[in-house]
């Protein structure tokens, strides 16, 4: 570990008057020095650096503020608005009230004109159909038929008789 810096060093740092190696050389010390880095922390908060007063407070806002505007433009693509953005409103065709009221009128017209009615009688008509019975499944056949074979081949080698 490196010797530790004075007071006067960590001001010097503070305030930007270090050669670049030499601010490096301290900025370096501080991830591994705890004491420095109260100190540093010390100087930081002292009330003797003070930021250099503002000559003209209306022109230094004035151009911070046209800076953000700009920067807001080049973020938005070249629309800047100072005004909040406000989310529009909702049109009364997307509501979810209207919906359900939809949905509800459309579900008594198709029960008044009987349309229920026959899309039941016809389900139950295709149902009753024997072309559409299912037949066995191929794994069940595919057993089936694999049970069959071991059955014959243990009667061959039994000398042709069945034994259980």
């Amino acid at each position: 570990m490196s010797a530790h810096f004075s007071k006067d060093a960590w001001l010097a740092y503070v305030t930007n008057r270090l050669p670049a190696e030499q601010r490096e050389a301290q900025e370096a010390h501080l991830y591994d020095c705890e004491d420095c880095l109260s100190i540093y922390m010390t100087c930081l908060a002292d009330d003797d650096l003070q930021l250099p007063p503002l000559e003209n407070e209306t022109v230094f806002t004035d151009h911070l503020m046209q800076s953000i505007a700009n920067l807001a433009t080049d973020i938005s693509g070249g629309h800047a608005t100072t005004e909040p953005h406000v989310q529009p409103a909702k049109r009364w065709h997307r509501t979810t009230i209207v919906h359900y009221a939809l949905a509800a009128g459309i579900t008594l017209i198709l029960m008044s004109t009987g349309m229920f009615q026959q899309l039941f009688l016809h389900t139950a008509q295709v149902a009753a159909n024997d072309s559409f019975k299912q037949e066995r499944p191929f794994s069940e056949k595919l057993v089936q038929r694999t049970v069959k074979l071991l059955d014959t081949l243990q009667t061959s080698t039994k000398g042709g008789t069945f034994h259980e």
